[in-house]
């Protein structure tokens, strides 16, 4: 906009091509409807308007764009590990590279906990909800608290506070906001939901889940909100609901072949993989993979190893499966799957055992290029 700007009378009838280079479908529709009704140079060139409109609808949609992909970064990812359980509630915080197949250790969590969500959202590691357990002092206290770690400075920070306490919640990022999903507060199953704009460090509530639930896996493709699986105190679900940003709503889609709890659940391309998990029988090995545009669950290679209250994230393409509990003890041991070959084999374990932890991928920090 600013190259536009400095030679408005030449530049402007070049603006829409340049504005389908830069991959608009990827940007939130919010924002794109306020740069409609509020750059002037925008409103000046009305192919443009019509452009981003365009973009707009596709967006609300829900449509595939395959004219575009999406941009990979440029620089190295980092695999974060936050949190867990190992006899108590932990604080640790560990990152692995895929370029050094290297494990470090980051500074701890203000606060220990276990079950809790972790997401990057604007280049920051959020570490939301989760449980504080401190045997055999206590029997646990669920908190709402929010810190969010500054990989660039290794630095510590607390944000808004949850309305609800949650332990065991799903968490995601859509439209650049972070949604913090059903999960247990104590005794009681949730199924309300939370959305947290880091713009005005603030919640507010939306549509909730049809079903109580904690355990539950969360995923976002094409700007729908997945809510797979999960379990109440007396039983293991298999439904799945998506969430429509646009009416604030849940709608029902295909449910997982095997119910499950405690599953590792990322996207990959068009793709949901929902990874191990607990059955109400015990530790699961198997993997479904589920076709966003077909609405269908298929098996895929299951793991080496059965393991609950793992966590999964992709890397480099691939999805790693870490940690969890395999009915007798903890794990550090990771798994790497293959999507083009459909094969799980080893991968280097983590510094240490543990279930319950949050895991997320970013891109390395670069100083140069950091905004203040």
């Amino acid at each position: 906009m600013r190259w536009a700007r400095q030679d408005e009378s030449s530049r402007g009838p070049q603006l829409e091509p340049v504005l389908q280079a830069v991959r608009c479908h990827f940007l939130a529709p919010h924002f794109l409807q306020e740069q409609v009704r509020n750059c002037a140079l925008v409103k000046n060139h009305p192919k443009c308007c019509d452009y981003l409109s365009k973009v707009i609808q596709d967006l609300t949609l829900h449509k595939r764009y395959s004219c575009c992909l999406e941009r990979l970064p440029n620089v190295p990812s980092i695999l974060y590990v936050a949190g867990g359980y190992l006899r108590r509630s932990l604080s640790t915080i560990e990152c692995f590279s895929a370029v050094s197949q290297r494990w470090s250790v980051l500074p701890n969590l203000p606060l220990e906990r276990s079950g809790p969500g972790g997401v990057f959202l604007q280049g920051l590691l959020y570490v939301v909800g989760g449980r504080v357990l401190r045997p055999p002092r206590d029997f646990g206290e669920d908190v709402s608290t929010v810190h969010c770690f500054d990989p660039a400075t290794k630095q510590w920070s607390e944000k808004c506070s949850m309305g609800v306490p949650r332990h065991r919640l799903g968490v995601a990022v859509l439209d650049g906001r972070l949604y913090a999903v059903a999960g247990s507060h104590g005794t009681n199953c949730l199924s309300s939901v939370e959305r947290y704009d880091p713009a005005k460090d603030e919640w507010t509530n939306v549509a909730s889940l049809s079903k109580p639930r904690y355990g539950l896996g969360t995923a976002v493709v094409r700007r729908w909100l997945y809510a797979i699986g999960g379990c109440n105190s007396t039983e293991k679900f298999g439904i799945v609901e998506r969430y429509h940003p646009e009416t604030d709503k849940w709608e029902a889609v295909s449910s997982l072949h095997i119910p499950r709890s405690g599953a590792g659940t990322v996207a990959l391309g068009k793709y949901i993989y929902v990874i191990g998990g607990y059955d109400g029988r015990g530790q699961v090995s198997s993997v479904e993979r589920y076709d966003t545009d077909t609405d269908t669950w298929h098996s895929v290679a299951p793991l080496k190893y059965r393991r609950s209250a793992l966590s999964a994230a992709v890397l480099g393409g691939k999805i790693y499966a870490l940690g969890g509990y395999d009915g007798q003890e903890y794990l550090s041991t990771v798994e790497v799957y293959d999507p083009d070959r459909d094969e799980w084999t080893a991968g280097p374990s983590m510094p240490s055992c543990k279930s319950g932890h949050a895991s997320c991928t970013s891109p390395a920090p670069c100083l140069l290029h950091r905004v203040t």
